[in-house]
């Protein structure tokens, strides 16, 4: 199943085990080198530390709730130190710049969506002042920190209409 990276947050998070919500979702922790999603910032009134969970312990994920095995899966954030990491240093993929491998700035990443059995991300979209464009994880050379890098410009669907329509007119 596919599910959009912006609509995870806020996402109630349950056990299997207890049968109960055991928090919800604070932060989605996506990881440039590996261009997945490796986990999340849990949020709860109880816990004192920011907790999070592992997105191998991930039961099942959609656009209602994303499912543990059981609230030992929740661990303290210092546990999972890549995801720690990534979260210290704040990095979201969202609002990332978009450019081709030449520097040509093509936007900002405005969604995502990813795989929900293995958090892998299926495609971006990006948005700039003039144009929206998608492209597919294949079409992406690399993410870093503060970029990412696609291998071509995709024509936006809008503009081939447009061309196509003054064409025929």
């Amino acid at each position: 199943m596919l599910v959009e990276l912006d609509h995870i947050k806020g996402l109630p998070i349950g056990s299997l085990t207890e049968s109960k919500v055991i928090g919800k979702v604070a932060k989605v922790i996506f990881d440039p080198q590996e261009t997945k999603v490796i986990g999340f910032i849990c949020s709860h009134f109880v816990f004192s530390f920011p907790k999070a969970i592992s997105f191998s312990d991930v039961v099942d994920l959609d656009s209602k709730a994303v499912v543990v095995g059981s609230k030992d899966d929740l661990v303290e954030l210092k546990e999972l130190i890549r995801l720690e990491k990534l979260y210290r240093y704040k990095y979201d993929l969202i609002g990332s710049p978009v450019m081709l491998k030449s520097g040509k700035k093509l936007g900002r990443v405005s969604g995502a969506v990813i795989d929900s059995e293995t958090g892998g991300l299926v495609r971006i979209f990006t948005r700039s002042i003039i144009n929206h464009q998608a492209f597919d994880a294949k079409d992406i050379e690399k993410i870093t920190l503060d970029k990412v890098v696609v291998k071509k410009e995709v024509i936006e669907l809008d503009q081939k209409i447009t061309a196509q329509a003054a064409m025929e007119g």
